[in-house]
């Protein structure tokens, strides 16, 4: 899947599907790819990733037919480097303020507008873009999705502002950052972050912006569908423990000796 295509299938009102890489490594990206997700996420943020694995990562998605999403802090110099690499999708962690998805917008642009410079790169291709740099610079305004995480209060105080950037395609609903920043880490079924989280959702899906929730099985995933997330985030490490969690207890009702 192009960048592009991804793009339109996370705008179309389809719920989109995607996993990130705990152990991100090219041929899991591929096989996942090739299983039918709609793109493979990989946490910058938590996760130790060279360039040079950006761009193995962003060709093995595209090889398996799917679409690689970054996940990364609203760094320009960051933000450059993987749109060169080619990505389909930018996922802004930490977003307070309409200044940072502003600043966002500049990074992703070229110049005069943005803050990229043209080069010879995977996203170019190396310098031989059908229709040279001229066309690089107008399929560009349309072909990265960008998606921002609300998982503060500071975030939801400004969140009209946030979602007034039209260049916002998703809001993402950081549950568990934002059950921390409520002051109580990780009680994400806790009635003061669902409050928060449902006002989230309401303002998002009204603005006419695709929602982001997290869902690693077939029962949160029905949930956030119902709730009107159009955008699905599952765990490789979370899909892993449950599959060895069910084999596991499958084990243990058959007494069966492994």
């Amino acid at each position: 899947m192009s960048p592009n295509a991804f793009r339109s299938r996370l705008l179309s009102g389809t719920p989109v599907f995607v996993t990130t890489l705990d152990f991100p490594e090219p041929s899991a990206a591929e096989f996942l790819s090739e299983l039918g997700v709609d793109g493979v996420a990989v946490d910058t943020e938590h996760v130790s990733v060279t360039g040079p694995q950006i761009v193995d990562l962003a060709r093995a998605c595209k090889a398996g037919g799917g679409a690689l999403v970054v996940k990364t802090p609203a760094d320009p110099e960051s933000i450059g480097r993987y749109l060169d690499a080619g990505v389909a999708a930018l996922q802004i962690a930490h977003v307070r303020s309409r200044q940072d998805v502003d600043n966002v917008v500049k990074a992703c642009g070229f110049a005069p507008e943005g803050l990229r410079g043209l080069g010879r790169c995977r996203n170019s291709n190396f310098g031989h873009y059908p229709g040279g740099y001229q066309q690089l610079t107008k399929d560009t305004r349309d072909s990265v999705a960008l998606i921002v995480h609300i998982e503060s209060v500071e975030a939801v105080a400004v969140l009209d502002d946030i979602l007034a950037a039209e260049a916002v395609d998703a809001v993402f609903v950081g549950a568990f950052d934002l059950s921390a920043s409520l002051g109580i880490p990780g009680e994400v079924l806790d009635d003061r972050v669902q409050d928060v989280i449902k006002d989230i959702v309401t303002r998002s899906l009204a603005a006419g912006k695709v929602v982001g929730m997290s869902a690693s099985n077939p029962e949160q995933t029905a949930a956030a569908i119902e709730r009107g997330a159009g955008l699905l985030l599952s765990a490789q490490s979370r899909l892993m423990s449950t599959a060895v969690s069910g084999l596991r207890s499958a084990r243990t009702m058959t007494g069966a000796v492994i």
